[in-house]
């Protein structure tokens, strides 16, 4: 443990430095050099940077041991251990001043000699250590582009870095105690605030108005925790983020977006007006289809973005029958081969219609499989149950039940009860079971739904 450490061993008697010497060597330490004044001390440590200097605390020369001590532990960090014969009060107490790691009373024996050195060595490392990580610690502090603050028990500001003060407009010297009451625009905040991290330790991304020197207020993201001692809450750290321009760009943003949404739906909803406009007969069915499958998609706990593209994509779910000649559309009697076969062309169409328009929803994808059915008999594609998407099997339920219980051409309308029927019975087989069994719930419990469609 003892092999290559230096020591410098600071001794105005020359017997008991040549003593100390054959002892120190001995145990196995390097004796740097052996010198009997404070300057020499001071000097000689500058030289060889010893490990650790064993000091005499009454020297020949104007420096004792005490003043050269408090100049090498300050100038150059090497630790010190005081030697000395006498014991009294006043020596012990000017060096409980001085930054020391031990204290010998000569003469020792060499088992008390090798412990204390030891022993000082070990604390010194740890010293350096802890060093360290404060000045790392305290360089990521000031470094920081966040507000960084410590508060104590009784909420006053102990400790800022100088992106707070620069945020906050005040100085050190204002800021420091301040009540952090006085930065929450909302006393309230505080109490919630603090309130969180006694509850749990910390609190992360608490969103606040927060009040500059000047006045002005700014949005503000507050991210802290407790630190303890003793059992008991000794202060809180706190990250304080300034997102203002961010919470500011986001309005900006779900603005723009609410805009485009709704520009988005006006021109769906002119698209399907032109689609019932040549066919007078089914005018509404695009509408009802998209607020019944709109209603199934809340009562399956759809998120809100795709009860959107349901809702959207039911509105011009027969955009393609806009190629379809008029009088095939409002043909009262039952269509021939050649004309249902053009009639079932209508998916692709409105699919190729749609291709080229960027949808943040598969709007063109729903409307292309709205008549494929789950065991692969539907049009156009063929898709079976996995190919198909949830929101189509969503439409093509809403699409039929509509369909029935509304009058055609053709026919009369075939009601409500008929259409439940339809949908129970193909259930799992033309059908989604849990889209079908949420359209039936749908109908049967909301009543507006059941109004639209008679």
């Amino acid at each position: 443990m003892t092999r290559g450490r230096k020591l410098l061993i600071v001794e105005d008697s020359a017997i008991v430095a040549m003593d100390l010497q054959h002892k120190l060597k001995k145990l196995g330490y390097v004796i740097a050099k052996s010198v009997q004044s404070g300057e020499d001390a001071v000097s000689a440590s500058g030289e060889f940077l010893p490990d650790l200097v064993l000091m005499d605390i009454r020297l020949s020369g104007k420096m004792d041991g005490i003043e050269a001590a408090d100049t090498i532990s300050s100038t150059l960090d090497i630790p010190v251990l005081f030697m000395s014969a006498y014991s009294d009060e006043q020596t012990i107490e000017r060096a409980k001043f001085t930054k020391n790691y031990g204290f010998l009373v000569k003469p020792f024996e060499e088992r008390d000699l090798y412990t204390t050195i030891e022993m000082a060595m070990e604390r010194s490392k740890f010293d350096r250590r802890l060093r360290e990580s404060e000045k790392k610690y305290r360089d990521l502090f000031e470094s920081s582009k966040d507000s960084v603050c410590v508060i104590d028990t009784d909420l006053n500001l102990v400790d800022v870095n100088n992106t707070m003060t620069d945020l906050f407009g005040y100085s050190h010297n204002e800021i420091l105690g301040m009540p952090a009451t006085r930065i929450f625009a909302d006393a309230g905040d505080i109490e919630g605030f603090i309130g969180a991290i006694r509850e749990k330790g910390f609190t992360r991304d608490f969103e606040t108005s927060m009040r500059k020197r000047d006045g002005s207020e700014i949005i503000c993201q507050v991210t802290a925790n407790a630190r303890w001692r003793g059992g008991s809450i000794s202060f809180y750290q706190a990250i304080i983020r300034d997102i203002t321009e961010r919470k500011r760009a986001e309005a900006t943003i779900e603005k723009s977006y609410a805009m485009m949404e709704k520009t988005m739906f006006d021109v769906v909803q002119a698209m399907s007006v032109a689609v019932e406009s040549r066919d007078p007969y089914t005018a509404g069915h695009q509408r009802r289809v998209s607020e019944l499958a709109q209603a199934i998609a809340e009562t399956m706990q759809l998120t809100e973005q795709e009860i959107m593209g349901i809702r959207l994509a039911a509105l011009i779910h027969d955009l393609g029958k806009i190629s379809i000649p008029a009088e095939i559309l409002s043909k009262p009697s039952r269509l021939s081969e050649t004309e249902f076969k053009l009639i079932m062309t209508h998916p692709e169409v409105g699919y190729n219609i749609l291709k080229d328009i960027e949808f943040p929803w598969p709007i063109r994808e729903i409307v292309l499989q709205h008549h494929e059915r789950i065991d692969g008999s539907g049009y156009p594609c063929g898709l079976d149950n996995g190919e198909i998407l949830p929101e189509s099997k969503i439409l093509a339920v809403a699409d039929v039940t509509e369909a029935m219980a509304s009058h055609r051409p053709y026919r009369p309308s075939l009601g409500i009860a008929a259409a439940l029927e339809e949908i129970t019975k193909n259930s799992g087989i033309l059908y989604d079971r849990e889209t079908a069994a949420a359209c039936i719930a749908t109908i049967r419990e909301r009543e507006s739904i059941l109004v639209a469609l008679r």
